[in-house]
């Protein structure tokens, strides 16, 4: 007998087609999620370049991103295939190829090892630290985060760890090794997905709720921990900001431009810790989604115009 509240989601269910039939186009590209992996391969973009490699080597450019989108959207593969009964408890994932039977398991998860392999593998032709970095946080991702999230709320720390990964695989393509220049890019990345999932967890609580997964916002009917959270995190983000100035990578211009975007996302966390509703945790997801690529761009931008 289905699950009542499996049934209530997605009632759609007994129409599903056979799962053994080969997967549509769409259903791969949805397991994959290459819209989701795309802010993952700006910041390897943008570390690649702010690392200043000298000569430019387009060809070596191409083989970094490729590997990366490929690891990426592995990982996200086989998080659906993990995560494929809490999916189907959530309207906003019911509809996914696993939740929705248009996809077997064993198929999905092949698909999401295959291009995990083949990502690390064209990575560890740029390097064997880029390629470790990209092993490291995949497995971190799927074996640690992804499991936790059913049972703390600490799993928003500890998922920002792969999160921002791809700051350092970016970073060490170019120089080789691990330094204070590429671990302040890690700690902005890490940092910035707090304030930025907070507002995600806020508007989805009840989904969230449903699926079992267990997050500050799911356990915090007024709204007050979860701001603070975000307050917190937003503060610490701003003096984190100005590191690559501090460590002699750019000019006074990244660190203007720094001080006003850091300046600008606490205004969105402000309003959020005033307000707490649903209208505030959006206008705070947009400003987290504006003040990451702006910042990177601007760091970029910095170095190339100013190369320190």
């Amino acid at each position: 007998m289905p699950d009542v509240k499996t049934s209530l989601v997605r009632p759609h269910l007994d129409a599903a087609p056979a799962p053994d039939s080969a997967p549509s186009r769409s259903d791969l590209l949805h397991l994959a999620r290459p819209k989701l992996a795309t802010l993952g391969l700006v910041v390897v973009a943008l570390a690649y370049v702010a690392a200043r490699p000298a000569p430019f080597d387009i060809a070596r450019f191409l083989l970094l991103l490729a590997g990366s989108a490929l690891a990426l959207c592995g990982a996200s593969a086989l998080n659906q295939v993990i995560e494929r009964d809490l999916d189907a408890l959530m309207r906003r994932t019911a509809d996914r190829p696993l939740p929705a039977g248009r996809v077997a398991p064993l198929a999905a998860t092949w698909y999401g090892v295959v291009l995990s392999v083949a990502g690390i593998g064209l990575l560890y032709l740029i390097g064997w630290l880029t390629a470790a970095i990209a092993a490291a946080g995949l497995l971190s991702y799927l074996l640690i985060y992804t499991p936790l999230k059913t049972r703390s709320a600490a799993s928003t720390l500890v998922g920002a760890a792969p999160g921002a990964a791809p700051a350092l695989m970016g970073w060490t393509a170019v120089t080789g090794v691990i330094d204070a220049r590429g671990l302040a890019l890690f700690a902005i990345l890490f940092l910035w997905q707090i304030p930025h999932f907070l507002a995600i967890a806020w508007m989805y609580r009840s989904d969230y709720a449903r699926a079992g997964f267990v997050t500050t916002a799911g356990e915090d009917p007024t709204g007050g921990t979860t701001a603070r959270q975000i307050l917190i995190s937003c503060a610490a983000l701003a003096p984190i900001s100005i590191l690559p100035s501090l460590l002699g990578m750019t000019s006074g211009l990244y660190l203007v431009v720094a001080l006003g975007l850091a300046l600008y996302l606490m205004r969105a966390a402000r309003r959020f810790d005033v307000e707490r509703s649903g209208d505030a945790a959006r206008k705070l997801l947009r400003a987290s989604v504006v003040y990451l690529p702006a910042l990177l761009a601007a760091l970029v931008f910095d170095v190339i115009a100013f190369g320190r």
